[in-house]
């Protein structure tokens, strides 16, 4: 059974299940991780996130398992004009399976790595093979000392971007500000 989280107050964190909706709202923020893992009572993913206020932390569906099924792939984040994800280490975004969608119109931003999206798809993953896609008219920056990309997606499937915003990293690993649909084969 899915949950609806309607966060209108400051917080830690916040632990989801499988299915479940997050409302973060403007002038709220969360000073650690939204862990779509699943928790140990379901096994995650397929989560939608709508992020109006800041998170000072991540967003984390990588790993999530119960009773030997992994259920990570398969959320639809959006981040508006006024949200920010803002972590101060690798992968404000660390997702991990296919079928994710990222839709950002505000910030999202890693200072310690260049990783700001981090997406790793392995052969367990519930939506192993789906489309990753991003889209982006905000800022995603990665700043650090690691020679990788404001993005890294590593999967099977296709990886589409489609950017009129800002994609830059302070390694020269960044996507540059035009639309990009690179299908894997």
């Amino acid at each position: 059974m899915s949950t609806d989280h309607y966060i209108t107050a400051n917080q830690s964190g916040l632990n989801t299940g499988t299915g479940d909706t997050v409302y973060l709202m403007q002038g709220v923020a969360i000073s650690g991780t939204i862990d779509m893992r699943g928790g140990g009572t379901t096994a995650g993913g397929e989560n939608s996130i709508f992020v109006n206020g800041t998170i000072f932390g991540r967003i984390e569906d990588r790993g999530g398992s119960l009773n030997g099924v992994n259920g990570d792939g398969g959320n639809f984040i959006n981040i508006s004009s006024t949200g920010t994800i803002q972590k101060d280490s690798w992968g404000a975004i660390d997702l991990g399976g296919g079928g994710n969608q990222i839709v950002n119109a505000g910030l999202i931003a890693s200072t310690y790595s260049a990783n700001a999206i981090y997406i790793y798809e392995s052969s367990g993953d519930a939506h192993f093979g789906q489309t990753e896609s991003i889209i982006n008219s905000g800022t995603i920056t990665g700043q650090g000392e690691y020679q990788a990309g404001a993005i890294e997606i590593s999967c099977s499937g296709n990886i589409v971007i489609n950017n009129s915003g800002l994609i830059s990293s302070s390694n020269g690993g960044s996507i540059t500000p035009t639309p990009i649909q690179t299908p894997k084969s």
